[in-house]
């Protein structure tokens, strides 16, 4: 209840933006981030004597409710959008067209990510013999670039 009156955002509101910003990918929720450390100092300046973690849960869904709104809310409604929301949108839609969108195959690897991984630096086998290994042994055919390629992205997070 606390952090309904901290935020002043309704709580059925709350939740829908929180679901919104779960499905979201890292570039959205680095501007989240960015926006929620704005609302933490704001909320400690204002609320000193309350416990750190609602503060910062207060900030958390007072950022994504921020970015949410302006996404979706200004985007319905064309009208007195403000300056600020317009540099903001733009960053926040740049970085949703960034969304990296994966083959059902690659999803399918997630499932065997340690498995590839001790094969390629473990026992030193090639990609194409990953590849053969997971057609025999799992019943996936990938190719082999589709190995390197997960590898790689693996190995980059």
């Amino acid at each position: 209840m606390e952090i309904i009156k901290i935020t002043k955002i309704p709580e059925k509101e709350q939740k829908l933006a929180c679901r919104w910003g779960c499905k979201q990918n890292y570039h959205i929720l680095y501007e989240i981030g960015k926006v929620k450390k704005q609302y933490f100092h704001k909320y400690k300046s204002l609320y000193a004597n309350l416990d750190m973690i609602i503060l910062d849960i207060a900030a958390q869904n007072s950022a994504v409710y921020e970015i949410y709104s302006v996404l979706h809310k200004k985007s319905i409604r064309n009208k007195n959008i403000e300056l600020k929301n317009i540099k903001s949108f733009r960053k926040i839609y740049s970085a949703m067209v960034k969304k990296v969108k994966n083959s059902p195959k690659f999803e399918k690897l997630l499932n065997y990510q340690k498995e590839i991984v001790d094969m390629i630096e473990i026992d030193k086998l090639s990609y194409r013999e990953v590849a053969q290994h997971l057609n025999k042994k799992r019943h996936l055919s990938v190719s082999h670039t589709l190995v390197g390629k997960f590898y790689h992205a693996i190995k980059n997070v």
